[in-house]
Formats: C-alpha cells, sequence, structure tokens
C-alpha cells in the first residue's frame, strides 16, 4: 500500500482529531501525490510497449475499408494548381489523405510506409540503438544494385545508368544524409524531416531547344550530388495510380474544372468529355514510376516489400517537376511532364541533348525515397535533364493522337489558351 492508502486507516479512531489536523496535512498529501504521479506513470509505462520513433509532423490515418478511388478521390480534391510545381507564393494546400512525409513526399495512406519505417527500427535496434548507427552507413540504402559482373538478370534501367556513370553509392547516401540533417553528430537519431529537400542554385525559364519551360542550373553540381528529393504524391501503381488518372476529375474542386474547361475551349469534344481527357492527360504527365528495386524485402528492411510504386507530382510537385527529358521524338510531347510542350521535331543527339541527372531509389530507415542525383559534372547554365522512360512516352503519344483528333492544344492543356498561340509567353 502507498502512504494515501495507509492514512484514514489510522485516522478512524479519532474522528474529531481527524478534523483538527485536516487543515495541516491537505499540504502533506497534495505533496505526496504530487511525488508519486512521475512513479504511477513510469511503472505504466513500463507495462505497455515503446512506440518507434516517429517523424515530428502529423499524418492522417486512412479510414478504414476505404477503397483506391475513395483515397484517390479525396487526394484530387486538393489539388489547387493544375502542373507539377506549385508558386511559392500559393497558400499551402490542404493536405490529401497520408500516412507518412518525408523530405516533401507524401505516402498515399493504405501503403503501409510507416509500418515498415517502424519494423526497420525495431530490428535494427535490436542490436544498436538508433543514435549509434550511422546514417550514410547502416540508415541509408540503395537497393537492388546489381553488383559488378553480375549476370543473372539484366539491371533495372536507372542501375544500369548508375554503373555506366561510375557513380559512388557512399557518396550518394552521405551527401543525402547531410542534405537530411541527419550527420552531424548528435543528430544521427533525429526524426526524419518532412519539409521538401528542394534543389538549390536553380532557375525556371524557357528552353532555346523547344522544350517549353526548364530547370536551369546557376552554380556547378559536381558528380554524385544529391540534387533533390523528387516531391509528390506517392502512391501504389495500381490501384491508386490507375483511379486517379481515369476518376480523380470528379473530385477536383469547381475552380480547377473550371480551369480544364477553359483550357480546351473550342476543342469538338463534348464538356463532360473535354475535362475527363484534360485531366488524364495533366495526370499522366506528370506521373513519375519509382525505380524498380524497392520491391523486394531484403533490400534495407526483412519485412514484406512494398507495391510497385508512382510518384504523382500534378498540385503536389516542387520545382523537380521542370526538369524536362532530353529525348524528342516524332509524335511525342517534349517536356510535358515537366516545364512545357515544345515543338515536335527531332533533334540531334549532343551532349546538351543526353540526361545529366538521374533518379535513384534510396531507402532511409526503409522508406524508399526517389532522390535525383547528378550523373556528371554539371557547369552553370546547363538545363537539367533526366530520362523518363519508354512506358512515359508511349502514353505521351496515346494522349497526343486523341488530342489532334478532338483539336486540342497539349500546350493550352499544360499552361493556358495563351500558351496554345504559337511563340507566347508561357506563365
Amino acid at each position: 500500500m502507498t502512504p494515501l492508502e495507509l492514512q484514514p486507516q489510522r485516522q478512524q479512531p479519532q474522528q474529531q482529531e481527524v478534523e483538527r489536523q485536516q487543515q495541516q496535512q491537505q499540504p502533506q498529501q497534495q505533496e505526496v501525490q504530487q511525488q508519486q504521479q512521475p512513479q504511477q506513470q513510469q511503472q505504466q509505462q513500463q507495462h505497455q510497449p515503446q512506440p518507434q520513433q516517429q517523424p515530428h509532423h502529423q499524418h492522417q490515418p486512412q479510414q478504414p475499408g476505404a477503397s483506391a478511388g475513395e483515397v484517390t478521390a479525396a487526394a484530387a480534391a486538393t489539388i489547387r494548381h493544375l502542373h507539377g510545381c506549385a508558386p511559392q507564393s500559393q497558400h499551402t494546400p490542404p493536405s490529401p489523405p497520408i500516412e507518412l512525409q518525408v523530405a516533401g513526399v507524401k505516402f498515399l495512406s493504405g501503403l503501409g510506409v510507416r509500418q515498415r519505417m517502424q519494423k526497420w527500427v525495431a530490428v535494427a535496434s535490436q542490436t544498436e540503438r538508433l543514435h549509434d548507427m550511422t546514417p550514410a552507413d547502416d540508415q541509408l540504402s540503395i537497393p537492388l544494385l546489381p553488383e559488378e559482373g553480375a549476370t543473372a538478370q539484366p539491371p533495372q534501367p536507372w542501375a544500369a545508368a548508375f554503373r555506366a556513370h561510375h557513380l559512388n553509392p557512399f557518396s550518394i547516401r552521405f551527401d543525402l544524409s547531410v542534405k537530411l540533417g541527419l550527420a552531424d553528430d548528435g543528430r544521427w537519431g533525429a526524426p526524419l524531416p518532412s519539409e521538401p529537400l528542394e534543389p538549390v542554385g536553380v532557375e525556371v525559364r524557357q528552353d532555346n531547344r523547344g522544350r517549353g519551360l526548364g530547370l536551369f542550373t546557376t552554380q556547378p553540381i559536381r558528380a554524385n550530388n544529391v540534387i533533390c528529393v523528387m516531391g509528390g504524391l506517392m502512391m501504389a501503381q495500381k490501384p491508386d495510380g490507375v483511379a486517379f488518372i481515369k476518376r480523380g476529375f470528379r473530385s477536383l474542386p469547381c475552380t480547377m474544372k473550371q480551369q480544364l474547361r477553359e483550357r480546351v475551349a473550342g476543342s469538338s469534344a463534348r464538356p463532360d468529355a473535354e475535362e475527363q481527357l484534360c485531366w488524364g492527360f495533366l495526370a499522366a504527365s506528370f506521373r513519375m514510376a519509382f525505380p524498380a528495386g524497392h520491391e523486394d524485402g531484403r533490400a534495407g528492411c526483412p519485412a514484406a516489400g512494398l507495391p510497385p510504386l508512382e510518384l504523382q507530382m500534378l498540385g503536389h510537385g516542387g520545382l523537380a517537376a521542370y526538369i524536362n527529358d532530353p529525348r524528342v521524338g516524332a509524335g511525342c510531347c517534349t517536356g510535358a511532364a515537366a516545364g512545357g510542350q515544345g515543338q515536335q521535331q527531332q533533334q540531334q543527339g549532343d551532349t546538351a541533348d543526353t540526361a545529366n541527372c538521374l533518379v535513384v531509389p534510396v531507402l532511409v530507415r526503409g522508406v524508399p525515397l526517389p532522390v535525383l542525383v547528378a550523373l556528371r559534372d554539371i557547369a552553370p547554365g546547363e538545363q537539367l535533364l533526366r530520362e523518363y522512360g519508354n512506358d512515359w512516352w508511349s502514353s505521351q503519344e496515346n494522349w497526343l493522337e486523341t488530342f489532334k483528333m478532338y483539336g486540342i492544344s497539349p500546350n493550352a492543356v499544360l499552361h493556358g489558351p495563351a500558351a496554345a498561340t504559337p511563340g507566347a509567353a508561357i506563365p
């Protein structure tokens, strides 16, 4: 028994004495209670499982039983800008239903990324405390990077480019740990940042090779440097990504639907079909498949892996959405997922028309992040270029052929009616 439980038993035989001493004992009882409270809390904590370390921000858990259509519809309802990069002057848009946000990557509810991170921390802490684990060596990994000379399976495209340019995995991991704020001694166990990790020393301007707007460097970038983390809404390719493209327009705010109508004004399609077609093109243009490899549970986390993922930048991306693809082909929309729709023309390949950066999958405490890395030294004034992939280009061709049939300008859909006029300034 505690002193507070014993005291009433001593007072029962002398009720009058109790009444006389009551005022004197009340401060003592309060002091005992104050002393006991932390002890009781400590005892309760010892009998309860300790939660794993979480980022410092709050998230919205997915409602039980919510379908992919319901979750992606809620995500579309938060869009306030029909581009991959929202203006800096714009207020922060409403947050879609996410379970975790790291470095500007918002993981859609239902993916299980938060549980993946918790499991990673739990397994790692069995042998070593998080604060004692060096970030570059122990907390970050590049999954399924093929070993030199491995011939069992052809490497993924990103891994082939990684090896062809002789990138250094440790240099990339170390630079990312610095930019995430984990490298300093005493910060190894710090929560992962939620704020976007944007490129530094860049500017958005017109590309003189017909790609529309692009992202250009204003200071040198060395090979292996982490340029940024590609920001946006991360979701499963199926069913979330499919539902977002097919049905997301139904949940758009009225102001966004009005913008869609204005961008296809004058076409031969019916209004409802125009909305659907315009939305589908935009959502497909600003999507990016997450580099393959994270699905395997061996890659940084012994738990079951995640499904194939894709990053949706429409309405949720950052400056990296302006990075163009160097490829220009007949019938292809140049720069659609980045700055703009350039002229459909064939360019001869040279150093200015080859990719100088690559999206690399990096696991940070089991959380998959799309990290943009410099493939080579990049001089000031160069345009940042990355490969979008064959699947992306095939999808663009389908949309463009349909636009041609209805007399819709891809420029106008991407940037508004003014951009449909040849030579017009694109906002």
